[in-house]
């Protein structure tokens, strides 16, 4: 795994470049890429590990972890994450499949908030 600081992130849009340690180029990453940490946690600075893959467009990050916060955040340490066996994507991988794993998540996180408002309700 890689290691590098958030660049910058739009969480309006879902993604945003992380910059490797190693100095080489930021590399793109998207907010469905993030398998451990919440989404407003990728703030500038913010220490992340990934892995990379390859793209139609270039490389991108994937398997995002947050491993460590800005230096002005405070929080409770976390252990360390054992690195994974990175998956080579699907033959027949696309954009409009990567767009449907961000909908379906966000979609997924409105249906949870949805029935916990209807249980408030009861």
């Amino acid at each position: 795994m890689s290691t590098g600081s958030i660049a910058w992130f739009r969480e309006n849009k879902g993604y945003g470049f992380i910059h490797p340690d190693d100095g080489t180029d930021d590399i793109f990453f998207h907010a469905a890429e993030l398998v451990e940490g919440e989404e407003s946690q990728l703030v500038e600075g913010t220490q992340v590990a990934y892995s990379t893959s390859s793209s139609h467009r270039g490389p991108k990050a994937v398997k995002v972890r947050i491993v460590g916060a800005p230096s002005e955040w405070v929080e409770d340490p976390q252990e360390p994450v054992a690195e994974e066996a990175e998956a080579p994507e699907p033959e027949g991988w696309s954009w409009q499949d990567e767009i449907s794993a961000v909908v379906d998540k966000h979609v997924q996180a409105m249906t949870d908030e949805i029935k916990q408002l209807i249980a408030g309700w009861q």
